[in-house]
C-alpha cells in the first residue's frame, strides 16, 4: 500500500496577491515565447518568471533561483505552517487554456494517483 504523507508546501501569499489570475500560468509546456511575454507583463510576480524564466543560457534558472529567494522572504510566498496533502482538481482554468490534473501533491511513494502524462512519479 502506498504511503501518503503530507508536507509544508510554498505558496502565493493571499495578502500580497490581488488578482490571482494575474499570477498563475498554464503548464510550462503549453506556453509560446509570445505567451510567456505576455504572462511576464501582466504582472511582475507571475509564476511564469519561476519556471519558464527567458534566457538562452542556465543563468536564466540561477535568476529564477533568485526570483523565488526573493519572493519568499518578502513574503510573497509563504510556507504553510502544518504539513498538508494538495489536491489537483480538474477543470481548472489557466489563462485560456483548460487544464484537467487530477491526483494530489504530497510527500512519500504516491506522489501522483493520476498523471496527467505517462512519466513516473
Amino acid at each position: 500500500m502506498p504511503t501518503v504523507k503530507g508536507f509544508k508546501g510554498i505558496r502565493y501569499n493571499p495578502e500580497k496577491i490581488e488578482d490571482f489570475s494575474k499570477v498563475l500560468a498554464p503548464p510550462y509546456d503549453v506556453i509560446s515565447p509570445a505567451e510567456q511575454q505576455e504572462l511576464m507583463d501582466m504582472d511582475p510576480l507571475n509564476v511564469v518568471r519561476l519556471v519558464l524564466p527567458k534566457g538562452e543560457t542556465d543563468m536564466k534558472y540561477e535568476k529564477a533561483a533568485k526570483t523565488f529567494r526573493d519572493w519568499f522572504v518578502t513574503d510573497v510566498l509563504i510556507q504553510d505552517k502544518e504539513p498538508s496533502i494538495y489536491p489537483l482538481l480538474p477543470g481548472i482554468r489557466a489563462r485560456r487554456q483548460e487544464v484537467h490534473p487530477e491526483g494530489i501533491h504530497s510527500e512519500g511513494e504516491a506522489r501522483r494517483l493520476f498523471d496527467e502524462e505517462d512519466t513516473p512519479p
